[in-house]
């Protein structure tokens, strides 16, 4: 068992066999731990954590002052290489797409190399002093919808999830001196459309979530690109914006279908005897999937108010169940089977000048019709 299995301190004199046997104990492979050579420490088999905020990198002096952060390494990239479009317009995002993979997506750990006549990478042991030998890649998780539609409420995100560690040992977006003040964004690209838009909050303000704005597309299939940008733009824009894009580990590339819920509602009404108004109506979905209706309400109202105004004296708001409506089919809800599109006992001056109302979905969608006599109304 290693002496250090998660964090090697960094005020603690440490040897070179207990650094190997916290890399061995961590899934580091090539490594005799009985009589260890340093720079088999330095190999990509030695399972490096680049998660974690110290470890090698690449810096041409034999010894660095362990008081600063040189773990950022100048070019402010923690010791990546990370691919990117730069001083591009939003156009050239997709020539990322070749890096992604699914894990690493380009973004490479760059290991020191030793000194040679081409370069002058030192293997620094001090370098692992602080390593976080149990540190996770700055992206935990991603999310991205396949399926949104452009109208009702809805907001869907697009997400990262960032990883779980100790602040200072665990690599975070903020640490990226290259990256900290960039934002989290995608652009949404169908053959004929595209829209790019950004996080609110910068990555290094925590900026890892992007509510959608589907309303602004138009029904079809998209392909959905996670960049960071040095651009905001947290409305969506379709203007091609200039900027520089980097690539996401463990985000990728999804399709998307934007669709419009493309449902219709006629509604009915007869008025009997005795202050009685029975209605029904019809929903017809012309959309090629199913479509499930929750927060669907039926009014009696008057006929010269709106179905959002609040009610008056003796009007009814009723709510009704949640109703599920087949792809390309009509859903008949009638008073014969549903009580509660039954009105009785209304008062004579709002009997004689009511109207009844639909809302689904929550007040997506909504019509209405002023009862008749007429007992040839629709078909129940």
């Amino acid at each position: 068992m290693a002496k250090y299995e998660t964090y090697i301190p960094t005020d603690t004199a440490v040897t070179l066999k207990e650094m190997a046997e916290t890399l061995v104990f961590n899934g580091g492979t090539g490594i005799d731990t009985t009589n260890p050579v340093g720079s088999t420490l330095f190999k990509k088999e030695a399972n490096i954590r680049w998660g974690s905020c110290r470890k090698p990198v690449r810096n041409q002096n034999d010894f660095l002052d362990r008081n600063t952060e040189w773990w950022k390494t100048p070019d402010g990239l923690c010791g990546m290489s990370v691919p990117s479009v730069g001083g591009g317009a939003i156009g050239s995002i997709p020539s990322l797409a070749s890096y992604y993979d699914g894990a690493m997506n380009g973004w490479e750990y760059l290991l020191p190399r030793g000194v040679t006549s081409s370069y002058r990478e030192p293997m620094r042991w001090g370098d692992f002093l602080g390593y976080y030998a149990i540190a996770t890649p700055i992206v935990r998780g991603y999310s991205c919808p396949t399926s949104v539609t452009n109208v009702g409420s809805t907001t869907p995100y697009v997400m990262m999830s960032l990883p779980i560690g100790e602040e200072g040992k665990q690599l975070q977006w903020k640490d990226f001196d290259r990256f900290k003040d960039c934002f989290f964004g995608v652009l949404i690209k169908s053959t004929s459309d595209a829209i790019f838009q950004t996080a609110s909050n910068t990555l290094g303000a925590g900026g890892v979530e992007i509510a959608l704005q589907p309303n602004r597309l138009a029904e079809g299939s998209y392909t959905v690109y996670p960049v960071v940008s040095t651009i905001a733009s947290s409305t969506p824009t379709k203007e091609d914006v200039q900027g520089t894009f980097y690539t996401i580990p463990y985000a990728s590339v999804t399709e998307m279908t934007v669709t419009g819920l493309q449902l219709s509602i006629e509604v009915f009404g007869r008025k009997e005897s005795g202050g009685t108004v029975k209605m029904w109506f019809r929903v017809t979905n012309t959309s090629s999937r199913s479509q499930t209706l929750s927060g669907n309400y039926v009014y009696l109202r008057y006929k010269d108010k709106d179905v959002g105004d609040i009610l008056d004296v003796n009007e009814v708001s009723r709510s009704i169940p949640t109703l599920t409506v087949a792809a390309y089919s009509t859903l008949t809800y009638t008073y014969e089977t549903n009580s509660n599109l039954i009105f009785s006992n209304i008062p004579t001056l709002l009997f004689n000048n009511c109207k009844v109302w639909v809302t689904l979905s929550s007040g997506t969608y909504k019509n209405g019709v002023e009862p008749l006599y007429d007992i040839n109304i629709g078909d129940k």
